[in-house]
Parts: structure tokens; sequence; C-alpha cells
């Protein structure tokens, strides 16, 4: 596995394994991350982890409570927003406007709170008049 701060290794036992082969060889063909729960034990002066459940990350992320906040240049990407997210699941994610009001700007909660996935977010990012989407 990789992470930012480099290369290490997970320990997966069988029965993990077994549970989670299939899941594992989509992640490889399809490119999607995993998040991997686990516990560690220290040896010496390493730490060894070990796998106790994998699953995608993307689930994790839109069962999560987020808040992504979009800053909006135009007021056509307003009705674009609202038809995307009318089309997202149901989740935990709240989704907040950004809008320049002068030397300042205008926050506004949307109703409604989305799984909001990386793919949503790709989404809105895509959407005519978006100047910038952001997590908090």
């Amino acid at each position: 596995m990789s992470d930012p701060a480099g290369v290490f290794e997970v320990m997966v036992f069988s029965e993990v394994l077994a549970a989670s082969r299939d899941l594992i060889e989509r992640a490889v063909a399809d490119s999607f991350p995993l998040l991997v729960e686990a516990d560690a034990q220290r040896r010496d002066d390493d730490l060894s982890p070990f796998a106790r459940a994998l699953s995608p990350f993307d689930q994790a992320v839109a069962k999560a409570p987020t808040v992504v906040e979009v800053f909006v240049g135009a007021e056509e990407a307003v009705d674009s927003l609202a038809k995307l997210l009318a089309r997202e699941k149901p989740g935990r994610g709240v989704v907040k406007l950004k809008v320049p009001d002068g030397a300042s700007e205008i926050e506004v909660q949307l109703p409604g709170r989305w799984a909001v996935t990386t793919e949503t977010r790709q989404a809105i990012k895509a959407i005519p008049g978006v100047v910038h989407v952001e997590m908090v």
C-alpha cells in the first residue's frame, strides 16, 4: 500500500482476504481506492499493521459527514447544481454555495444532505459557472 508518506505493508489474514477478494480484484481492475480498517502491533522499533476490513473508499466518504463549498461565478451554475443534486443519493454531506457580493461573499447552505462522492465533486467542478469546489 502507499500514502503520501511512502509505501508500507499491511498484513491481510486469510479470513479478511477471503471476504474481500472480489472487492480487491475490482479495485485493481477499475483503479479505485480502498479504505483499510486496521489494527497495529509494535515489534521492537517496527509497527506492523494488519487489516480488519476493507471497503470502497468512496462508500466511506459518502457516509461521512462532509461539507462541500461550491464557489459560483455565474447564475446558471445554480440551476445546473440543483439538477445534479436532485439525482444524487441521500447522505450526510452538506453543500454550501459561495456567491461573490462585491468585496465579500454570500454563503447559502442548501437544504438537504447528499452522499457526496468523488464523482459528485468532479461533476460539480465540471458545471459551467462553478469557479471552485472545496471540501471543508
